[in-house]
């Protein structure tokens, strides 16, 4: 008999009761779906297209791209084996363990460009204020000069005949 998704013999083993019905020794689909979660749970990015997995000689397998079966849980099913990890690395993406690592890497270098970006904004609005107070000043200085300009023109008009008089004294 052939596997439904895969199309490989299935290597699956049953057991014949007392009363003459084939049970299997293990349930297949919870065990299937149990180490699927898991998947899901660990590599986020891990899709059902990407390999077969199937109830093999006792075990939940892997069936690798050369062929060959791959145990995918430990005995305790506390961990992916070893072996099988790195035989489908690639197949699986990476674990959500890293990406949550990566994306900690990134909002880290996201937080630090803000600051820096803050502290340029800072040091603009800096400039800003002082070249205002700088306009400021030279706007004073006008008026000041304008003044002066004015009071030194008024001192012309005032001193001019008095000079004019003074000096057509001293002829």
């Amino acid at each position: 008999m052939q596997h439904e998704q895969s199309g490989l013999p299935d290597t699956s083993y049953t057991e014949t009761s007392f009363f003459g019905e084939d049970t299997p020794l293990i349930e297949t689909d919870s065990e299937r779906k149990s180490v699927l979660d898991r998947f899901k749970k660990v590599f986020p990015e891990f899709s059902t297209k990407k390999f077969a997995v199937i109830k093999g000689t006792g075990k939940i397998v892997a069936i690798g791209k050369k062929g060959g079966e791959y145990k995918i849980m430990k005995d305790d099913w506390t961990d992916f084996t070893k072996n099988f990890l790195d035989s489908f690395k690639d197949e699986l993406g990476p674990s959500a363990g890293d990406i949550i690592a990566e994306d900690r890497d990134t909002i880290r270098e996201q937080r630090q460009r803000l600051i820096e970006s803050e502290n340029q904004l800072k040091q603009t609005e800096d400039i800003i204020a002082k070249r205002k107070q700088e306009e400021l000043e030279v706007k004073d200085l006008q008026q000041k000069i304008g003044k002066s300009m004015h009071v030194l023109m008024l001192f012309n008009l005032i001193m001019a005949p008095i000079l004019k008089m003074k000096q057509k004294s001293a002829d």
